[in-house]
């Protein structure tokens, strides 16, 4: 019990030191924002920060990190649970782009990280970066569908990939300018199904 309790007080004074840091770059540039800078608006100590994070690099890919750990646990599902056996690959790929939605639609922070993102694009919030824990998993969705005989052979896997995530972008800009009013896990589920239609085999 404790050590839950422990957890959750972790959890939220990381979170703060995250939020105070986003709006203190947004206000001041990332370059004038010191650590002491985060510390005194999240009121707490230099020393405080680097118990949770290592640099002041580190805090605006923090998202990235519970984000990707989110994606592969739900890939372990998709190839272990016995709920998704019987899904073909096609199906495994709708089924972790509605999953990619709800994740994103839960976090806490997700909007904020996201407008840091757009802001400062040199960040790898929303750059198209190969090295994404979720463009991994695309990549494997997309070679089953492909060897299972499901998708076209004309448009390569790299292609497909990144028309899969100008379509997350869209959802969660469409998302946040609508102040998180619209349902994203289904505006971003019908949009993905459009676009992913598209990549199926003509027969």
């Amino acid at each position: 019990m404790a050590r839950g309790i422990q957890k959750k007080r972790s959890e939220r004074m990381k979170q703060k030191l995250v939020t105070s840091a986003l709006q203190l770059f947004d206000d001041k540039g990332y370059d004038n924002v010191t650590v002491k800078d985060i510390a005194d608006a999240a009121g707490c100590t230099p020393g405080n920060i680097y118990h949770y994070f290592r640099s002041k690099e580190e805090i605006p890919t923090y998202a990235t990190y519970d984000l990707d750990r989110d994606y592969l646990d739900f890939e372990e599902r998709l190839n272990t649970d016995p709920e998704y056996a019987d899904l073909t690959p096609f199906e495994k790929l709708l089924a972790f782009q509605e999953e990619l939605y709800t994740v994103c639609s839960n976090m806490s922070l997700g909007a904020e990280y996201y407008i840091y993102g757009l802001k400062n694009p040199e960040s790898s919030i929303v750059k198209l970066d190969e090295h994404r824990e979720s463009n991994g998993i695309y990549r494997r969705l997309l070679t089953a569908c492909r060897e299972a005989g499901e998708i076209r052979d004309d448009v390569s896997i790299d292609d497909m990939i990144k028309y899969i995530n100008i379509i997350n972008r869209g959802a969660v800009v469409e998302w946040i300018l609508c102040g998180k009013t619209t349902d994203l896990v289904t505006t971003g589920t019908e949009s993905s199904k459009i676009l992913f239609d598209s990549f199926k085999k003509i027969k």
